[in-house]
This record gives C-alpha cells, structure tokens and sequence, in this order.
C-alpha cells in the first residue's frame, strides 16, 4: 500500500517518501515513548492545485457523478467535468528517455522504453463525485492520451499506491520543485505512449478535493466518474474511447483496481465493459490477510503504525470505531495522530511523528480487537475488502511478491482463490523476492504487453 516510486526524484536518484521514512526509523531505532510530536513535526501548510490556471482551461460538461457504493447520488444532474488543464505535452523520445531512468535508485530495474510508440499529452482534470458518504464533493486526476491520431484508443484506469499527502498523486505529475506525485507521471507515461488513454484518480480528499483524504473505501467513485469525464475530453479532442475498460492499479489502487472492475462489471458505468484486470500487490483481504500479517511477521513491523493510523482514523468518521482517540491510541498520540492524517503533512513528517512500534501508539485494549476483530471494526474490513462477493467475467491478472513486507501475498493468493472458487479466469504472477515499490515496476511493462494482446486482432487472455 506504498507508492510505486517511493517517492524517488528520477533527475537526483534521492530516496524518498515511506520506504525512506521506514529505514531511517529502523536505522536510529525506537523513540523514546512520550516525545513530542509537536515540536518534531511543525506545521506543513495544505498547498492546493491550481487546476484554473488561465491558459488551456476548459469547461466541459457531462453526465451526472456515479453513486456510491450503496448510496443514492445526492447531486441531480449536475455535469462531471469541470475542468480539464493541459499540463504536459511530450515527445516519443522525451518519453522514451524517462522511462529508461524511472527507478527507484541505482540497481533497481527501470520501468523501460519497450513499448514506447507515440509522445503524450497529459490534462489535470477537475471533476464531480461523491464521497464514501454519497455526498457530492469535487475531485481532481490525470487524464493522458497518446499524441496518435488512432481511430480508438482503449481505455485504462490506473489507482495510484498509497500516500497520506494531497499532493504525493498523479494530478501533480512531479512539476513541482519535491517531484511530488511520480507514480502517476511514470504510469501515465508508459500507458499513453503505448497508445492508450489513461485515467488515474487522485481519489477522495487529495490533489485539489476539499477535506480530509478518505483512505481505502471511496476510490469507486472517484475512479468511474474520472472516466466519465475522460469520454468528455476525447471527444473535445476528437478522439474516440472503446467501449472496453481495462483495470489496473499498485497497492491501495490494486485493492480499488478490483473493486473498480466489479463496478464497471455491474454496469454501473453505461457505455463501458470491463476487458480486463491486472491489480498489483493490493490488500484485497484486509480480514484474513493483511491484519494478521501485521502480527505474523509477513508485514513489516516499523510499517504498521502508518498503515494502522492511516485507516483508523479515515475510517473512523464512517464506521464509528471508536468513541474518542484516546479510547484507540495512546498518548501524546491520541491528541495528534488524526491531524497527522489530514493530508496536509507529507509521507515523511507522518512517519517521523509516529512511534516504531503499534504497541506504543495504540492502547492495549485496541490493540487486543486488531488481534482479534469484533463488531464494527470487522464488518468494516470485511466491507472494504475487494475479492469477495462477485465473479469477474473478465480474465484477471494478480501480480504479488514473495518478498514483500508491506503488503503480504498472502493477500493475492488468497484473491486468486476466491475467484478460482467461482470459477472465474484468474492467474496470479509471482514478481520474485522483491520489496512492494519494486514489485510495480516489474509488474506494470508486463501488464502493458498484456492489455496490448486486447486490442483488435490480439490474442486476449
């Protein structure tokens, strides 16, 4: 549930973000219990996209916001698209020279110029949604096409790994001086210039969305009516969308990659069909798979306190899991940890200001119910979990690493099962013994020649 890139300057070949974070924790050992967040941490101003920017704005209007899982969309028929910004225009061969860097450091394997045909042009795109609450809010993404005059371009939708900071998401497109935001530059990049149109969520709360970032239950939304608002922008441009969708997405987004699809599926989205689905290393069963890694050792302990901090308190405002933070965490955290989380505070600075180890930021009867979920708090990891429940008619794809720490394969063994179960058409990928981040690298140049066997005349699954 990391970033693809870790956050990594491709121009500085710096190591950043949570991957980071975690070794230089791991490096200078526990703090101290009792330390001051607040004097470590200062205060991090919330530094909203300027998505109006006066050169290439448009306004174009479509179709009113998907509803939410299980909600009634409370926005009549108000358009989706509010505004589409050129952000980027770039050549095969800048393209091609990029993704030949895009690593995570030196030694690590590149994404690769091997199916680089065209150049891109990437839009920032403002839009309407609803959230996990079915309450309309704005939201913004990264649409990108190739510079190709195809007669119809497939569509991919692509969920972004997790981050905690508005601004670590694919509407950043690493302009900005930290290079915030690689992850959907990269991914883009390699879709578009393969020749297809790629939509990538900011999700819920983050880029330019108003409020706190909902983490791991509204990216259905968000995603859909990021399509939705694509179809808008093709035919401005004057291309055409086919009406087959393929799904993918890294870790959170390989868990939304999932639930995305059973939309679509569902024709929930008129006018399209789910082709395929190629999730990489999600948390597809938070109850008998991700949780119990925590206390295993199939996941990371120096991760835990991020992952678990990060979920209770999105959660929390929806499922009720707690009557008072200091009935959850211990203290200083209980007084901080919810404004740590609020999307203003970058990946780094969260780490930093948590303790090493989830006993210390969580008390000890909270603690007992993560062992052992009950009431609430299991209906809502039975809710968000994204195998159960439904048959993909459309071959599947999961790709997962043996060596993985933060997100256990245990999860995608467990996904491949389930679909096997109900007969679906499923093939898990084994990426080797290999770190999360690394394992979206692998994945997405082998995901890429797979959607390419969908187009006409190709070999599908």
């Amino acid at each position: 549930m990391s970033e693809l890139a870790g956050k990594v300057a491709l121009v500085t070949g710096g190591s950043r973000g949570i991957g980071a974070a975690i070794a230089q924790r791991l490096a200078r050992g526990p703090r101290p219990r009792g330390t001051s967040t607040g004097r470590r941490l200062g205060v991090t101003a919330a530094v909203a996209l300027a998505l109006a920017s006066a050169a290439g704005l448009c306004a174009w209007g479509t179709a009113a916001p998907a509803t939410a899982a299980g909600r009634q969309p409370a926005t009549g028929h108000d358009p989706v698209l509010i505004s589409a910004t050129p952000i980027a225009r770039l050549s095969e061969r800048s393209v091609a020279a990029e993704l030949r860097n895009a690593r995570l450091g030196p030694g690590d394997p590149a994404l690769g110029a091997g199916a680089v045909r065209y150049g891109i042009v990437a839009y920032r795109v403002l839009y309407r949604t609803v959230d996990a609450a079915g309450q309309p809010t704005r939201a913004s993404g990264l649409v990108a096409f190739p510079t190709s005059r195809a007669r119809e371009l497939q569509l991919v939708d692509y969920g972004h790994g997790t981050t905690a900071y508005k601004l670590g998401v694919p509407s950043s497109f690493g302009l900005d001086a930290n290079r915030d935001g690689l992850e959907g530059r990269w991914s883009s990049e390699l879709f578009a210039s393969a020749g297809f149109a790629v939509a990538e969520p900011d999700y819920i709360g983050m880029g330019a969305g108003p409020g706190r970032p909902e983490y791991m239950v509204a990216e259905v939304s968000a995603s859909l009516d990021l399509l939705r608002a694509a179809t808008v922008i093709a035919h401005r441009r004057g291309d055409r969308l086919a009406a087959d969708v393929l799904v993918t997405g890294f870790s959170q987004g390989g868990a939304a990659a999932m639930a995305v699809g059973h939309a679509v599926q569902q024709h929930t989205l008129p006018g399209f069909r789910l082709r395929a689905l190629a999730p990489v290393s999600g948390p597809y069963d938070l109850l008998g798979a991700q949780l119990p890694g925590i206390f295993n050792g199939q996941v990371a302990a120096a991760i835990a306190p991020y992952y678990v901090g990060y979920t209770l308190t999105a959660w929390n405002p929806l499922y009720h899991l707690y009557p008072a933070p200091q009935a959850a965490f211990r203290q200083p955290y209980a007084a901080s940890v919810a404004g740590l989380f609020n999307g203003t505070h970058p990946d780094l600075q969260i780490i930093a200001a948590l303790p090493s180890q989830l006993r210390n930021l969580l008390t000890a009867r909270y603690l007992r119910l993560l062992q052992h979920p009950t009431g609430a708090l299991k209906a809502a990891l039975i809710r968000n979990s994204a195998c159960t429940g439904w048959t993909p008619r459309a071959p599947v794809r999961l790709y997962a690493a043996s060596g993985d720490t933060t997100v256990t394969q245990v999860n995608a063994r467990h996904c491949r099962h389930a679909i096997r179960t109900r007969h679906g058409h499923v093939r898990l990928v084994q990426l080797g013994a290999v770190s999360h981040n690394v394992s979206d690298f692998l994945a997405l140049p082998k995901i890429v020649r797979w959607f390419q066997a969908f187009r006409p005349g190709g070999a599908g699954a």
